[in-house]
């Protein structure tokens, strides 16, 4: 079997990979898979509910094959753009700090 190494968030190869809006309708999820609690930031706060269609779609089915008593738990789903760019400029930044 072949080991899987972990590649950082920050990795050049990660970083090369263009963000893309797919377009896709979003979905929320509230009442149909458990939801934590709201993240700290405001920009995120307000959305983190919502998925793109397709994905609620995979999420419900493969929660469907779960055992007895275990489901799925959101924290965090949709986050904008502009904040996921802001956050991987900050790591780029971060290590010349």
């Amino acid at each position: 079997m072949e080991s899987l190494s972990h590649i950082n968030i920050a990795d050049p190869l990660v970083i090369a990979v263009p963000i893309k809006d797919s377009e896709e309708k979003l979905q929320s999820v509230r009442g149909l898979i458990d939801l934590g609690p709201p993240p700290e930031s405001s920009v995120t706060k307000e959305h983190y509910h919502l998925l793109r269609e397709s994905v609620v779609k995979k999420l419900l089915r493969a929660q469907s094959h779960l055992p007895n008593g275990l489901k799925f738990r959101l924290y965090e789903a949709i986050v904008a753009l502009n904040f996921r760019v802001s956050c991987l400029n900050s790591r780029r930044l971060a290590k010349y700090l």
